[in-house]
């Protein structure tokens, strides 16, 4: 090694990752943290590699071509190898993240709707037909039609189902009663 320095266990972390601006930056955080960093643009190349005694920590991600994260665990586990691999919670925030997004752009659409149509939508939501919705608002069921049909344009649904999950995630309540 160079300088005669040793790589103790605890400093050396491999990253696999097939975006090369991922692995440089991971790269950066982990050598600003004191911790030395080996990367892969593949898990194939990641198995090819001679074993780096006192490799440790693997960070992961379960995305790329090819072979995938959970692949290349079982490949390890054959080895016996003993990095420590960190995936599972970079997926979970990866699905936070894109949860996040969802509910973002449905709420993001559900703010075009008028005051009336958002009522309209809350209704739907709670299951009522056109006919029980517009004697709850104390209007013809003709404009209930043209509201609700306004509601799924705006929100690019087709279909109620469509409409209640958009509500969903949006965190839309169902309407209660007015009496």
């Amino acid at each position: 090694m160079p300088g005669g320095r040793v790589r103790a266990a605890a400093e050396l972390v491999c990253i696999v990752d097939d975006d090369e601006s991922v692995r440089r930056g991971l790269r950066r955080l982990l050598k600003s943290a004191g911790y030395t960093a080996d990367t892969f643009s593949s898990a194939e190349e990641y198995l090819a590699r001679e074993i780096f005694p006192g490799a440790n920590c693997l960070l992961l991600d379960v995305r790329m071509p090819g072979l995938k994260g959970p692949a290349l665990q079982e490949a390890l586990e054959e080895r016996r190898t003993c990095e420590q691999i960190v995936f599972r919670a970079l997926q979970r925030a990866e699905e936070q993240l894109r949860r996040r997004g969802e509910r973002q752009e449905a709420r993001g659409r559900i703010e075009k709707l008028t005051p009336r149509e958002f009522e309209v939508l809350r209704f739907v939501v709670r299951g009522l037909l056109n006919k029980q919705i517009a004697a709850e608002l104390n209007t013809a069921e003709k404009t209930v039609k043209v509201h609700r049909g306004r509601v799924m344009q705006k929100l690019g649904v087709t279909s109620v189902a469509d409409l209640v999950r958009i509500s969903q995630r949006a965190g839309v309540s169902p309407a209660r009663n007015r009496a």
